[in-house]
């Protein structure tokens, strides 16, 4: 059985079925009525960009038999160009560092060059990889004419490039004359069109899983004085928080929870474990810890579930043990630093000590997606490709199923960029690279530790658009996106737990605060919301930030025990996710709209389920952020009464 509801507008943040939406925001539901005119257009918040005053996302940058670098003073547009110069038959090449940019859609490569005082063009070869196919030479003069002395803004169709569909993986700029050359290369984009509209279809028959507590979490920090603060408890409450990580990060290798110190400088922690357990009960939520690898010891651990689940009644049943401690960055006091067997056995020592003083406790291992990555002292084979490598994750199975050790879940984190080269565009749709990094992770599993490892579930510890330095980026709206878009991929790939980095962290100043990154706040914080420091940069305390307005249509949208259902969309920059009520049976929409400046008009269909005659929606969008305000409750309305 199928039921149209006709045509709305879809532009940003809803509740329940639909209703209305508008540029760049976050949908529960959705809204508006337009009319319907099916049909392609340009959007350049669909664009794939390479270069934009830096290297873009992943986009790597490299000027082989010549040499290349930022300039201020040669600018087509914003504040930097890329400039280089190649002796004969050398070549500036930008790569995609994670296998390509998805390019459904491609249209055209565009870009701005200046060539100086000299005629170049015709020294110039263009020639694109998309997947592993790589196009055919071209030479710009073919293309472009010259505008000597000044810039000169190129546009080549992808037919004309002689490149097919996939993945946009290379662009290269070749020197073919015989003389070295010089030139500025600046705003680098692939082009891309998609839907002028949108058509949902909504199956609530068709379910894709059933959504637990720690899909809801977010880390906090034990050197957070605001913890324990009332205001903060309801927020965490208000934003549906099911789930809290302790004792924060990098921390957990140098905490010590007996004494709440830290080894090193013997700073004393002010979220103790009392306290920790005392905020997770008053805001009704799971906790999970991660027990000190790196200068603790199994023993230390096992007291550490004696004391919380024993002494206190924590019923802590998540504990990880150790923090990245693959990562020459994590403290490690071992006689091997950072080395899979050492940490292998100390897995084996925690898993017996601490079952034996709570057998309910679930223990997790740290580790990655990679094969390859954080070479070990060892070598091991994959038992299923004959693969042989040193990398940290496979060195770890390989050893933990020579002691006969299945972990209980494994734990890994993830963050898309780094500073200073996040862009907008590239952080909504580095959504896609949840596919280089679930199913990899979950394959190695399965490989490694053999049939036992089907089974082990992945818990995404940490997530948030950049690891280092964040900039105003990670307290604007495009964060509170990108959010949306990663809980959804995690759980349609199969991820068990989701942690957002962070409850609490700091603003800062000294992050990529680019007039080309979305935002009014000229500020960066991984906190959802504000710890009021420093003072006179933060805002006031547990002020919140647009990934809190995240949480909280989240919150909204579902909660433990519900169950996420098929749903589609045919639109690049329309996304859907719908979930059904295990209580009620109703079916919830949550849609985002990642354009920048349009509202996409929609049709939703449902299969399988009649929606009721009222709808009620949230809507989380630039108008309510650009106020600092809460999510606009919209009216309910009787969809039996919208006309197309």
């Amino acid at each position: 059985m199928i039921n149209p509801i006709k045509r709305f507008t879809i532009p940003i943040a809803h509740m329940t079925s639909i209703m209305r939406s508008k540029t760049l925001g976050l949908s529960i539901a959705f809204a508006g009525l337009l009319a319907f005119m099916p049909g392609q257009c340009q959007d350049d918040s669909y664009d794939v960009e390479v270069f934009r005053d830096y290297q873009v996302g992943v986009f790597r940058t490299e000027a082989v038999g010549g040499t290349y670098g930022r300039d201020s003073n040669v600018v087509y547009e914003n504040e930097y160009s890329i400039t280089t110069s190649l002796p004969a038959t050398r070549f500036l090449r930008f790569r995609h560092s994670w296998g390509g940019a998805v390019a459904t859609g491609a249209q055209r490569l565009e870009f701005a060059i200046h060539g100086g005082n000299t005629s170049i063009f015709n020294s110039i070869g263009i020639q694109v990889t998309m997947s592993n196919q790589t196009g055919p030479l071209r030479i710009l003069s073919d293309y472009a004419t010259q505008n000597i002395g000044g810039w000169t803004y190129v546009s080549i169709s992808k037919n004309l490039l002689g490149i097919g569909n996939g993945r946009f993986y290379q662009l290269d700029f070749i020197n073919i004359g015989t003389q070295p050359i010089t030139f500025w290369l600046d705003e680098i984009r692939l082009t891309r069109t998609t839907g002028s509209t949108a058509v949902i279809n909504v199956n609530p028959s068709q379910t894709i899983r059933t959504l637990t507590d720690p899909l809801f979490g977010v880390a906090c920090n034990v050197w957070d004085e605001r913890f324990d603060e009332a205001s903060t408890k309801f927020r965490m409450r208000e934003a549906g928080i099911k789930m809290i990580a302790y004792p924060g990060g990098t921390n957990a290798n140098v905490y010590n929870w007996q004494t709440n110190t830290e080894v090193i400088n013997g700073a004393i922690g002010l979220v103790d474990t009392s306290t920790f357990l005392k905020v997770a009960d008053q805001v009704d939520s799971q906790r999970i810890i991660a027990a000190n690898y790196g200068s603790g010891t199994p023993e230390l651990a096992r007291d550490w579930v004696y004391y919380a689940n024993i002494i206190k009644g924590g019923n802590v049943i998540y504990w990880t043990i150790g923090n990245e401690n693959y990562g020459a960055w994590s403290y490690d006091t071992h006689e091997f630093r950072h080395d899979a067997i050492t940490y292998a056995h100390f897995v084996k020592d925690c898993m017996e000590l601490m079952k034996a003083v709570d057998p309910r406790v679930k223990i997790g291992i740290t580790g990655t997606w990679s094969e390859f990555a954080y070479p070990q002292r060892v070598t091991v084979q994959n038992p299923v490709t004959g693969t042989w490598t040193n990398g940290w994750t496979p060195v770890l199975y390989t050893e933990l199923r020579k002691l006969g050790v299945t972990p209980d879940f494994m734990e890994m984190h993830f963050y898309p960029t780094g500073p200073f080269a996040e862009s907008d565009n590239f952080l909504i749709q580095s959504n896609d690279m949840w596919n280089y990094v679930l199913p990899p992770a979950q394959r190695l599993l399965r490989e490694y530790l053999g049939p036992p490892g089907e089974s082990v579930p992945i818990f995404m510890g940490e997530n948030n658009g950049n690891f280092f330095l964040p900039g105003n980026q990670s307290t604007s709206i495009v964060d509170a996106l990108y959010l949306i878009e990663s809980w959804t991929t995690v759980n349609k790939l199969g991820g068990n737990g989701f942690t957002w980095w962070n409850l609490h962290q700091q603003a800062e100043t000294n992050g990529n605060l680019s007039e080309l990154l979305y935002g009014w706040r000229m500020y960066g914080d991984y906190g959802i919301m504000s710890r009021e420091r420093p003072p006179g940069i933060a805002p006031p305390i547990n002020e919140r930030y647009p990934a809190f307005f995240a949480f909280k249509l989240l919150k909204l949208f579902a909660r433990p025990g519900d169950r996420l259902v098929r749903a589609t969309s045919d639109n690049g920059l329309l996304s859907v996710v719908a979930s059904k009520s295990v209580l009620t049976g109703k079916v919830r929409l949550l849609i985002c709209n990642s354009s920048r400046n349009r509202a996409i008009p929609t049709a939703i269909t449902f299969s399988n389920y009649s929606p009721s005659a009222s709808i009620l929606t949230y809507r989380y969008s630039t108008v309510e952020d650009s106020a600092n305000a809460d999510l606009t409750l919209m009216k309910r309305v009787n969809s039996r009464s919208l006309n197309t």
